[in-house]
C-alpha cells in the first residue's frame, strides 16, 4: 500500500471514528460495566480499521459499526462468564501444589 493511499485510509478512518466514536460509546456504555466500556469501544473499531475495505458507504456504514459493536459486546460477555466459571471451578478445587508444611513433612 503506498503511503499516498495509506494517508487516505488514516484520513477516512479518522473521519469515520469521529463520526461515530460518541454514538457506539453511549451504545456500549448502555450495555456493560462503565470500567469495560474502553476496551469493547477499542475493540470495534480495531475491527473496523482491519476491515475498512468491507465497510459499506453511508449511511450504512454507522448500521455495520452498530453491528461490530453487537458482536464484541457478545464477545466481552461470553468473555465474562468463562471466566467466572474458571475462577468457581479453581476455588472448589483442592490446590495441585503441595502446600509448604506438606513438602517439609514429605522430606
Amino acid at each position: 500500500m503506498s503511503s499516498r493511499c495509506r494517508g487516505q485510509r488514516e484520513e477516512s478512518f479518522e473521519r469515520l471514528f469521529e463520526a461515530f466514536y460518541g454514538d457506539i460509546t453511549a451504545y456500549v456504555a448502555r450495555r456493560i460495566a462503565t470500567k469495560d466500556v474502553d476496551d469493547v469501544v477499542a475493540k470495534v473499531f480495531a475491527v473496523a480499521w482491519r476491515r475498512f475495505e468491507r465497510i459499506p458507504e453511508p449511511p450504512d456504514d454507522r448500521l455495520w459499526l452498530f453491528g461490530v459493536a453487537r458482536r464484541c459486546l457478545s464477545d466481552h460477555r461470553r468473555s465474562g462468564k468463562r471466566q467466572l466459571r474458571l475462577q468457581i471451578r479453581l476455588t472448589n478445587e483442592p490446590d495441585a501444589a503441595p502446600s509448604r508444611s506438606e513438602e517439609h513433612t514429605s522430606e
